[in-house]
């Protein structure tokens, strides 16, 4: 069971996807972070969202839902292109 759910974990964190993360830097600052994707075919693995969160200061941080629910909303008009047409 072990080896199986280490193969799932594995899958997912390497597949290409869209990605949605929160997270703060060093003074406290909130920090929202989305990528564009479609599961399987373009975006970004989780390794490469935690490396680019890294290099741009983010300390802490948490993967929120991806894949095509993943989309970037500003002042109410919706500012990337998510896979999914709903």
């Amino acid at each position: 069971m072990l080896l199986l759910t280490v193969k799932v974990f594995r899958d997912f964190a390497e597949m290409q996807s869209a990605r949605t993360a929160v997270g703060h830097d060093a003074n406290g600052s909130v920090v929202l972070f989305q990528s564009d994707g479609e599961t399987l075919h373009r975006g970004m693995s989780l390794w490469e969202v935690a490396d680019f969160l890294k290099r741009n200061g983010v300390i802490n941080a948490i993967n929120l839902d991806g894949g095509g629910s993943s989309s970037f909303v500003l002042n109410g008009t919706l500012a990337s292109y998510p896979p999914d047409p709903w």
